[in-house]
C-alpha cells in the first residue's frame, strides 16, 4: 500500500526503483546520490497546486524523487481541520501512480509540531548520501 512508502535501508532503495526512469544502482561499494525534493505542508487538503508545484520543481531541478510529509501541528497555523490519517491518505490519493512521488509519514508519527530543521535531521541521519531540496 501507499502506506509503507517510508524506506529505513539502502536495499529497499533498488527495490522501490525498480522500473522506474531514474533506478539507483550500487557500485563499488557506494549509492548514487539521490536528488530529493521535500515538499511539507498541512495538506488540508492537498490540491492541484501542490502536485504541479512538485512536478514543476522536479523537472526544473531534476530531482529523482519528490516527497510528500504532511506535518502532525504546523508551527504557523492553527490545528488542522482534517485528521493526520485522513490527511496522508489524502496525500496518498492524489500522488497516485506518479512513480517519482513518495509519501512519509515522518512528521505525523513523530508527534507535536512539526519543524523543518527536526524533519531534516531525521532524514539526514536516515539517508546521509542524499541531496535534499525543499519546495514551497
Amino acid at each position: 500500500g501507499a502506506s509503507d512508502r517510508s524506506y529505513d535501508h539502502p536495499v529497499q532503495r533498488i527495490a522501490r526503483t525498480q522500473g522506474n526512469r531514474t533506478a539507483v544502482k550500487r557500485q563499488a561499494e557506494e549509492w548514487t546520490v539521490l536528488k530529493i525534493g521535500i515538499m511539507g505542508g498541512t495538506f488540508d487538503p492537498i490540491h492541484i497546486g501542490h502536485l504541479v508545484a512538485a512536478e514543476t520543481v522536479r523537472e526544473a531541478l531534476d530531482l529523482d524523487e519528490v516527497w510528500f510529509m504532511p506535518s502532525h501541528i504546523p508551527p504557523h497555523k492553527a490545528e488542522a481541520g482534517f485528521s493526520s490519517d485522513e490527511r496522508l491518505r489524502m496525500v496518498e490519493l492524489a500522488i497516485g501512480e506518479q512513480p517519482a512521488f513518495r509519501t512519509l509519514d515522518i512528521e505525523l508519527r513523530r508527534g507535536g509540531v512539526s519543524y523543518s530543521a527536526d524533519t531534516m535531521e531525521t532524514l539526514t541521519g536516515q539517508y546521509p548520501d542524499d541531496d535534499f531540496h525543499f519546495i514551497s
